[in-house]
């Protein structure tokens, strides 16, 4: 599968049931000519592909041993003020529709995904890695980026960090669950509200300063749209995932982390949590919850507060168009 694509590189990852060799065999139209081999043996692949083209088709396969896989493709990021497509979802958590969701977004052809949350039941358990996500995503995983915030019942499953390969996009390489990357026009901000992301009086964590630091940083400065995205939403009345729909929220969203988006120019937060849709402001920031899919739904169908602009209470997923000078953002209810 391939994740942290740029304009210039992206990395191939795979797995295998024993320590063994690897390499990435890859090219452009149909042909593998150029290989990149991995250094030793492991069980968990990563192959970083550099001196790509921006904007450009390429194939690959991945070879461990005397396997070799079947042909996949993927294409590096427009240059800086190219469209693209993103669709983002939370809450799947091996459920029965999870697989209509990706039988969705295949056809949607997004050039990268916004995991926001919850993709497991549990991610102490090694194995809901494989039958709850990557087994049903297969297909799309293939051919498209899945840059994926970390939700409460991940519970710090240590495959998380093994699988998803943002060590040099985060904080740190200890701390893969929050991180930023730049996608053609536009910055994206990863939060891991299960942590300690937030100041506690006028000291920093790690996190936090982190945080700030990319809020303000050139290329999120430099980017056209700015986005930020984490499990948990905020608290009310700026946003719901109150108990009338069954959701438990976070108050250092609102204290903290919803103000210093708002205040560095941010254009929407996303998350997800609560198994619903639900829409606000948060000032001039758009707040969307985007719990859809495919957990088991929320029991309300009402805003449980006036402030809330939408909630609607179905399966779906956010489809996202963004271009030169405007950004359009939907709901799609692939059921």
């Amino acid at each position: 599968y391939v994740v942290n694509v740029t304009r210039g590189s992206a990395v191939i990852m795979w797995r295998t049931l024993e320590a063994e060799d690897g390499v990435v065999l890859y090219g452009l139209g149909d042909e593998t000519d150029m290989e990149a081999p991995e250094d030793g043996t492991r069980e968990i692949h990563a192959v970083r592909l550099t001196g790509l083209t921006p904007d450009t088709r390429y194939v690959y396969r991945v070879r461990s041993g005397d396997r070799t896989s079947d042909l996949h493709h993927f294409y590096t990021a427009p240059p800086f003020g190219g469209s693209f497509r993103f669709a983002a979802w939370g809450d799947n958590q091996g459920s029965e529709p999870f697989p209509d969701l990706v039988a969705a977004l295949v056809l949607e052809e997004p050039h990268i995904l916004l995991g926001l949350g919850d993709h497991v039941s549990y991610g102490q358990d090694d194995a809901q890695w494989k039958d709850h996500l990557f087994g049903p995503a297969r297909t799309l995983f293939h051919e498209v980026p899945f840059y994926a915030a970390f939700g409460n019942h991940g519970k710090n499953g240590p495959l998380y960090y093994a699988l998803m390969g943002y060590e040099n996009l985060a904080v740190s390489p200890e701390s893969e669950s929050v991180y930023s990357y730049t996608y053609g026009n536009a910055f994206f901000l990863v939060v891991d509200t299960n942590g300690l992301f937030f100041p506690l009086g006028d000291l920093d964590s790690p996190w936090s300063t982190f945080i700030k630091e990319q809020v303000a940083s050139e290329a999120a400065q430099n980017a056209t749209w700015r986005f930020a995205y984490a499990h948990e939403p905020g608290a009310p009345p700026q946003i719901s995932n109150s108990p009338a729909c069954g959701g438990v929220y976070l108050m250092a969203v609102n204290a903290f982390l919803l103000p210093l988006l708002a205040e560095h120019g941010f254009h929407a937060y996303f998350s997800g949590h609560s198994h619903l849709y639900e829409r606000t402001m948060f000032g001039s920031l758009l707040h969307v919850i985007a719990g859809g899919g495919g957990g088991g739904l929320e029991d309300c169908e009402d805003p449980p507060d006036p402030n809330i602009a939408t909630t609607i209470v179905k399966h779906h997923f956010l489809r996202g168009l963004v271009g030169c000078d405007s950004v359009r953002i939907e709901a799609v209810d692939y059921l």
